[in-house]
């Protein structure tokens, strides 16, 4: 069956790129792949690139089809189960106000705050959605590896039962895949 292979470019819209490079750049830790002031900054994050548009500028354009948005967007990063508490502070370190948590029935975890511009960024365990592949786990954003770089990290929390469980179904699934 002719079905898409996944999402390649996922869009938020921004007011100021230099300012939302500034957050998703240094206190989201992504890498930055292509910036054009007045346009747009793109970021990639595993298989999927996460675009910031000016919208001014895409409405405009004649090159592509013209596209906008108004209003604020959302947008759910993936992060490892043992990382939550490490995330945490490091956005409260960084100023960035938690607007909420949730833990969810499924045994996911979300931490939700807002971009400069207002957009809605969730930060997720991968179990929030039922039936996501196994390795969904391992497409992560280790934010201790990031803050290491910086010699900032928090101290790490005590990895739990169920994290070597996912590990361990993770490294089963692998191996017998390439079978």
């Amino acid at each position: 069956m002719l079905q898409p292979l996944g999402i390649l470019e996922a869009a938020l819209y921004v007011s100021d790129i230099e300012r939302a490079d500034a957050f998703y750049s240094n206190v989201l830790r992504l890498s930055r792949i292509r910036k054009k002031v007045e346009r747009e900054v793109a970021y990639r994050l595993g298989e999927t690139v996460l675009l910031l548009f000016r919208p001014d500028a895409t409405a405009a354009q004649t090159d592509l089809p013209a596209h906008s948005a108004e209003g604020t967007g959302h947008l759910a990063l993936s992060m490892c189960h043992h990382e939550i508490d490490a995330w945490r502070a490091h956005l409260q370190s960084c100023g960035v106000r938690i607007e909420h948590e949730k833990q969810w029935k499924r045994g996911g975890y979300s931490i939700y705050f807002r971009d400069p511009d207002g957009n809605c960024v969730e930060l997720a365990t991968a179990n929030v959605w039922p039936d996501l592949p196994v390795n969904m786990a391992s497409n992560h954003f280790e934010l201790s590896a990031a803050l290491a770089a910086t010699k900032t990290a928090p101290q790490r929390p005590q990895r739990t039962q169920s994290f070597f469980f996912v590990r361990f179904v993770f490294f089963v699934v692998k191996k017998f895949s390439r079978a």
